[in-house]
């Protein structure tokens, strides 16, 4: 496809932003624009993404042995940004990317947090938990109840109350998904895209816990997640408490799954028993059930 083909390739309009392939010097980019109904808080999330490329550029100079590739940020604006574009295969669910990706969030977690944050988002460690109330709530168009049951909730705070205190900063993208977040590059790099909620005071192992959730609900079998996990573990420090924190941010992550789900439903994606499935597995609170 040329470059004039692909100019003007419209990836997201929605009420916060306008997101197009643009022509930029010759070369093909990303404009995210704001919009005159863009949300605030959004907003804030276009500068905290500009802040995210400009920090991962710096990780990837003063590491260069780990896997990642930070796409050009070309210009930054009040009302836009404008990016370098990616066109590669995703991640996706492939073993062999999954294993590569594993192997790369475990190179990310290696290294220490620096830097200021710039926004404070549900997985912040200092409270993974300040947006359950939220997610506890029912979703739009669905029955009027609750999406835990109160016997779930209780078993979800007795083991935070506990996991809690071990919880740890870590350098996080905060999004992540192997399917749309995450491409494999020819020189064997992992290129990340779209850090609105990059930040560097993360729940440790938050994009491993959000790549699982989104493996548990679109692979095609719940083995590729659990082979995900497994192979993450592989190359990860076994530091104290990994296993704590771990189960900490996989329940957290899988409470957010159901609003996901019950939301996602009224857009045509219904992957509402896998989201229940996993959450009966995570609150048996045994780590090798979610591991291949």
């Amino acid at each position: 496809m040329s470059n004039t083909q692909t100019a003007g390739k419209i990836l997201q309009d929605d009420e916060d932003f306008l997101v197009e392939v643009i022509d930029w010097q010759g070369r093909l980019a990303v404009r995210k624009s704001v919009k005159t109904t863009t949300r605030p808080e959004r907003l804030e999330r276009l500068k905290n993404e500009a802040y995210g490329l400009k920090y991962f550029t710096d990780l990837a100079a003063k590491h260069p042995e780990i896997n990642v590739y930070v796409p050009i940020l070309y210009e930054v604006k009040p009302e836009f940004i404008v990016t370098e574009y990616i066109e590669q295969p995703s991640v996706g669910d492939k073993p062999q990317n999954l294993n590569k990706l594993a192997r790369l969030l475990a190179q990310i977690d290696h290294i220490e947090p620096y830097g200021k944050a710039k926004i404070h988002p549900s997985f912040d460690y200092m409270d993974i938990r300040k947006r359950f109330p939220l997610w506890y709530m029912p979703t739009i168009n669905s029955k009027p109840k609750k999406l835990l049951t109160d016997a779930q909730i209780s078993r979800v705070n007795k083991i935070l109350d506990r996991y809690q205190p071990y919880l740890t900063p870590r350098i996080a993208h905060g999004d992540l998904s192997p399917y749309f977040h995450a491409f494999m590059m020819p020189n064997n790099k992992i290129a990340f895209v779209d850090l609105e909620v990059f930040t560097p005071r993360g729940a440790r192992y938050y994009d491993v816990a959000r790549c699982y959730t989104r493996l548990y609900e679109k692979a095609p079998s719940t083995d590729a997640p659990k082979q995900f996990l497994s192979a993450f573990m592989q190359y990860a420090d076994e530091i104290q408490h990994r296993n704590e924190q771990l189960m900490a941010i996989l329940i957290q992550r899988t409470v957010g799954m159901q609003r996901d789900a019950g939301i996602d439903k009224t857009k045509g994606r219904d992957y509402r028993n896998r989201a229940a499935e996993l959450l009966d597995l995570v609150l048996q609170n045994k780590l090798e059930l979610l591991k291949a």
